[in-house]
């Protein structure tokens, strides 16, 4: 068993890593929102029981006058006795952590993990750190396109559980997207949602939407779960600028068809450099590329007319999902990468 120290600002993500690190038999202490000296979970997420090893580090975080405040590094607190207690240190895209931490952090095994955003900017930040040892686990290989690439040590993708991302169904038959303050964070994408599903049944998950139509607001894992389930298919029209979203795994993989934007979008101002998801999808037979508007909006008609059509795209997607992003793909690879540095389960 290793003691894996672990930072993160990505709240769904740090849940899905601290379950398969802990499955691997890890012992995991988050710094994040599920740190246990704060006994946080976020609304949307189920909270996380912790086994014996991580209170007793709980125990000696308060002890050595440690202390952590999500989404903000500056006021984390952390000692070198406390940071000598874990054999690796993981942290979650945040450059601002490193920078803070490297005096105690220089020369152990500290992964600096990307997800996908700000790459140009976080890679050139690190150029020093990654001189003096710091290992770089990516999101994609897609991200080799970065201004200032640093090179990797090995490639690694997010990932679901497929036991808790299946049965769909399509009962519901809306269009359905989740993404948080959607109209704000991605203004020309959404634009475009709204006008190819004007007019078709149609739901908007996620955050910070309270005043757009067709909005469904913040769920909880098991009522998204639901939702997806019952989509009659999921329109990914946010995020192509970066290689790939949860939102976007736990679609495919749930098997609900997904309708995306290729390359050649006609849509100005959108870096598709990073985008993955035309990597693996195969336009009509696992998924849906688009190039307009128009063609989008004929592809859902279809679909939520053709059930039996759907349900096949959706399947071939779900295999893709599990093979790409499921749970024995993303252990098998964290256990390699671990092994690298001398780390056994």
């Amino acid at each position: 068993m290793a003691r894996l120290l672990y930072f993160s600002t990505h709240e769904p993500l740090e849940y899905d890593d601290i379950q398969l690190f802990t499955s691997m038999g890890h012992s995991v202490f988050s710094l994040g929102v599920y740190c246990p000296a704060n006994n946080t979970a976020p609304e949307y997420r189920p909270a996380i029981e912790w086994g014996d090893d991580v209170l007793d580090l709980r125990d000696r975080f308060e002890s050595m006058g440690c202390r952590a405040t999500f989404l903000n590094p500056v006021e984390t607190d952390l000692t070198k006795e406390f940071v000598d207690l874990f054999d690796a240190i993981i942290v979650i895209q945040d450059v601002g952590f490193i920078h803070k931490f490297w005096p105690i952090l220089k020369g152990r095994n500290v992964i600096w993990r990307t997800v996908g955003q700000a790459i140009d900017h976080c890679d050139i930040a690190l150029r020093d750190h990654r001189a003096e040892g710091l290992k770089i686990v990516r999101w994609c290989n897609r991200e080799v396109f970065a201004d200032y690439y640093l090179g990797h040590d090995a490639i690694i993708r997010a990932y679901k559980d497929e036991s808790q991302y299946d049965g769909w169904t399509g009962s519901d038959g809306r269009v359905v997207t989740f993404s948080n303050a959607y109209r704000d964070r991605y203004p020309i994408e959404y634009g475009m949602f709204e006008r190819v599903t004007h007019l078709m049944p149609a739901a908007i998950g996620g955050g910070g939407n309270a005043e757009l139509p067709n909005s469904i607001g913040l769920m909880s894992m098991d009522g998204m779960q639901a939702t997806m389930r019952g989509a009659g298919a999921y329109f990914y029209m946010h995020g192509s600028v970066v290689p790939y979203t949860l939102n976007f795994i736990e679609a495919m993989m749930t098997g609900i068809p997904v309708v995306a934007a290729g390359r050649n979008v006609e849509i100005h101002n959108i870096d598709m450099r990073y985008n993955e998801i035309n990597d693996f999808i195969m336009s009509g037979k696992n998924g849906f590329l688009f190039k307009s508007e128009r063609q989008a909006r004929g592809i859902l008609m279809d679909l939520l007319l053709d059930k039996g059509r759907a349900a096949e795209v959706g399947r071939h997607g779900r295999e893709t999902a599990i093979r790409l992003f499921g749970k024995q793909r993303a252990t098998a690879d964290w256990q390699t990468f671990f092994r690298s540095l001398g780390i056994s389960e």
